[in-house]
């Protein structure tokens, strides 16, 4: 079970759904609680000082915890003074609400024409472009380089390491096109001093492009494996 948290006192029909699958309240809260330690201990494994990871990788079924396992991400790095960066779904079109593709709030004109070529959106034909004129893939890469643009801002004001924390990387986009994103934020995070990047993988195809030092296996089981990636690997097809 994936729930946040038991009733207190249950009601009759929490009781009686717990005891059609032959569970009680104290079954079900020993089972959240094997749950949140193994997001502990994978976030922990991911955030371990001197393991020196720049890119992790989380992926498992859905219910396995991959959002419940990158918040102790959040939580852990931001503890250790940390900045955590998280992608949320649509401040980032609000954001550029009314505006071209090349107005990323906050920049220079050059500042705004580096993110995009970052995100391989420096196409003149694309610079006038507003978020509602563009593919679900260029919407996909202009989010990146909003993100971008936060980390470089954050490690500028505060000289602190940086983490992005990246929800369902890659849903609702073709392999293809997640594969290009994965690879663009892959080459920023590598290339960028003080920037590291916990995601969260729809598709395991795109793992390649991602780059990660690190992948936490998820399982429904309260379970969680470890896989290192001594070389990171590219181009792969």
């Amino acid at each position: 079970m994936s729930a946040q948290g038991v009733q207190r006192r249950p009601s009759n029909r929490v009781l009686h759904a717990l005891a059609a699958f032959g569970l009680g309240v104290r079954e079900c809260e020993r089972m959240l609680r094997a749950e949140r330690r193994a997001w502990r201990e994978g976030a922990a494994r991911i955030v371990e000082p001197g393991r020196g990871v720049r890119v992790a990788a989380i992926i498992g079924p859905s219910g396995s915890g991959k959002s419940s396992v990158l918040r102790e991400v959040g939580a852990m790095v931001e503890r250790a003074g940390c900045a955590a960066l998280r992608s949320a779904d649509g401040a980032w079109a609000s954001e550029m609400e009314g505006r071209a593709a090349v107005e990323i709030p906050g920049t220079t004109l050059g500042e705004s024409i580096s993110l995009l070529a970052r995100v391989g959106l420096a196409e003149p034909r694309l610079f006038g472009r507003g978020v509602e004129a563009l593919s679900d893939g260029q919407r996909a890469r202009l989010r990146l380089a909003l993100l971008m643009r936060d980390a470089l801002e954050a490690r500028r004001e505060s000289g602190a390491p940086v983490w992005l924390l990246i929800d369902e990387f890659g849903s609702g986009l073709d392999i293809t096109t997640a594969r290009g994103v994965a690879s663009a934020l892959a080459r920023f995070v590598h290339r960028t001093d003080g920037v590291a990047a916990a995601v969260c993988v729809h598709d395991e195809r795109v793992l390649a492009w991602l780059e990660p030092e690190v992948t936490l296996e998820l399982s429904l089981d309260a379970t969680a494996g470890v896989r290192e990636h001594r070389e990171r690997v590219k181009g792969v097809a």
